[in-house]
């Protein structure tokens, strides 16, 4: 296998940051749409018995805001899959929500993206909606380059419909 030269690789690379879409862009603060990504991916984490974090994928959807208060509307076996964890004895209390923002697919990182984290609030109500409290980044979380992650800025309300 042939490397490029390095001075082709600079060159490249310098023209590739001063690409508007494709130049590094600062990690996002609180519930800020982009005009051009606007999907959020959840992992439901929890402790195993060794105390690592292992998650359950609960899939993409697309994010709203509402000043600081981040929105999805998933789908209903993913809030009956968190309203389970955050109800059940065995977990005591280890129970996460990891949010990838953007999301664009698996294995692909868009530069400043970050992955916020929520612990269980309000579980149920009249609308069947679960509201997430933003918690600190928990210390057995594994640490990624991209997305960065971050504890979560604001409320997380999540409604049936995705």
């Amino acid at each position: 296998m042939r490397l490029a030269h390095p001075r082709a690789l600079a060159a490249l690379l310098a023209t590739l940051v001063t690409v508007p879409a494709l130049a590094p862009r600062p990690a996002l603060v609180g519930c800020e749409l982009r005009p051009d990504l606007n999907i959020m991916g959840l992992t439901l984490m929890t402790s195993n018995a060794a105390g690592r974090l292992v998650g359950r994928w609960l899939g993409a959807y697309p994010l709203a805001c509402e000043g600081d208060t981040y929105q999805l509307a998933i789908a209903a076996n993913a809030l009956t899959a968190l309203e389970q964890a955050a109800g059940d004895p065995g977990l005591d209390g280890n129970v996460y929500l990891a949010g990838d923002f953007p999301y664009f697919g698996d294995g692909v990182c868009v530069v400043g993206a970050v992955r916020r984290w929520w612990r269980p609030g309000e579980i149920g109500g009249q609308q069947a909606e679960q509201h997430w409290d933003g918690t600190s980044v928990p210390v057995v979380a594994p640490a990624f380059p991209c997305p960065v992650n971050q504890p979560g800025d604001g409320l997380l309300v999540l409604q049936p419909g995705g």
